[in-house]
């Protein structure tokens, strides 16, 4: 029984100077090796239980020199340049065995491998070769099943309402998403996004361009709908946020005596004056001049309707419209049957500044819209000739339908202003 109890103390004892070895040789990683293996080595003397337990530290001198010699070869083993052009391999423990194998191993996420070799230089690159190949199958099986970020949701969110959205809308409001919105709220949660953490932004956004804050609530407003429809989120905090409306330009029409002075330049047979003349006298938006088609002998003109949405775009009728011809028009016929005046809307703008720089082409198409409502044509006639609803009212949309014969009467009353 006593020789027993001895035989315990003799392994506590063992396995507190095992404990000491390992907190000494951790204490003096940062020095030299020599002087490490001497503060082991005395460490070792002074816990000599030989006359107890026949010189039970023996083996235990040989693996802690073992270890030691293992450990200072792994911090070796890799330079500070292959460490950081490769940072995993680290975790490749270096050793050398007693028969002089170069062995690299891997202990780790439930791998037990060991690159050897007696070259010490192809070892290494077993081991590269290893932790690449790992790292690359480790990054193709990571699957992101659901991240709840402002960035994240507002992809999937544009991804559906691209389909949607005009060629030109759809720049405008990814221009605002990328530049201004997920900048600031790209990787914030949509869950924890409170209206007063926005408020901020929109006021800054505002203060210097106040469209664009218009375009960014729209947009925001968009991405958490989505998200509380699909239990992102719980609440939309856009429903908060004050942002001042934008001040919209509006077209203006022609005076009288700008209208002289714009014929007379037009006049001229130069390229694109025919363009604007028949903006002028038709209403049409400068991207329909390109379709435009007359039919003299009916009486009337037919363009491609440029601006629709989504929803009208499915109604065939919707495609195109036919509006009878004015007497503006008529006094311009010979000229539109002989110069070349249907213009691609993109230089329309631009060029209309070599000739006349006090109003806009927008501006021509308010003249229009001006003169015929001052010749006591009906709104809801002019706004069919000029591509836009009918109007607000139910009865006005569904169950009002002009005649042909009507318009081109109606049209008559139009003066060549």
């Amino acid at each position: 029984m006593k020789n027993e109890k001895i035989d315990e103390f003799i392994t506590t004892l063992a396995e507190i100077s095992t404990f000491l070895i390992e907190v000494k040789h951790r204490y003096a990683e940062m020095q030299e090796q020599d002087n490490v293996e001497k503060a082991v080595e005395k460490i070792l003397d002074g816990f000599n239980f030989s006359p107890l337990h026949g010189e039970p530290f023996a083996p235990m001198r040989d693996s802690v020199a073992l270890k030691l010699n293992n450990n200072t070869l792994n911090r070796q083993a890799w330079t500070k340049k292959e460490l950081s052009e490769m940072p995993f391999l680290k975790d490749m423990k270096y050793r050398k065995t007693k028969d002089g194998i170069h062995q690299f191993r891997y202990r780790r996420d439930g791998f037990n491998v060991a690159c050897c070799s007696k070259n010490y230089e192809t070892a290494k690159q077993k081991a590269r070769d290893f932790i690449a190949g790992l790292k690359q199958k480790q990054r193709e099986e990571i699957v992101v099943k659901h991240v709840n970020t402002v960035a994240y949701v507002a992809k999937l969110w544009v991804d559906l309402k691209c389909k949607q959205w005009a060629k030109q809308s759809a720049r405008t409001y990814l221009g605002v998403l990328k530049n201004h919105v997920l900048p600031v709220f790209g990787n914030r949660s949509v869950k924890t996004l409170l209206p007063m953490d926005m408020q901020p932004f929109f006021d800054e956004l505002s203060a210097k361009q106040s469209r664009t804050a218009e375009d960014a609530k729209v947009l925001l407003n968009g991405i958490f709908r989505y998200a509380i429809a699909n239990r992102l989120c719980t609440s939309n905090p856009v429903a908060g946020v004050y942002v001042p409306k934008h001040a919209r330009k509006c077209g203006k029409a022609l005076t009288d005596e700008q209208l002289q002075r714009f014929k007379a330049i037009m006049s001229q047979k130069k390229e694109r004056c025919l363009a604007y003349l028949i903006i002028l006298y038709s209403g049409i938006r400068g991207a329909e001049l390109e379709s435009m088609t007359f039919d003299w002998e009916q009486g009337t003109f037919t363009v491609k309707n440029a601006k629709l949405k989504t929803y009208q775009k499915h109604n065939p009728d919707n495609l195109t419209r036919t509006v009878p011809i004015t007497p503006g028009l008529y006094s311009l016929r010979s000229r539109i049957e002989t110069e070349k005046w249907n213009y691609k809307s993109a230089t329309l703008s631009s060029k209309l500044f070599l000739y006349w720089t006090e109003t806009t082409v927008k501006d021509l198409r308010h003249t229009f819209t001006t003169k015929a409502r001052e010749a006591g044509i009906d709104n809801e006639l002019v706004n069919l000739w000029t591509g836009h609803l009918p109007g607000n009212n139910v009865t006005a949309n569904i169950y009002t339908h002009f005649s042909l014969s009507y318009q081109i009467e109606q049209a008559k009353k139009l003066p060549i202003y």
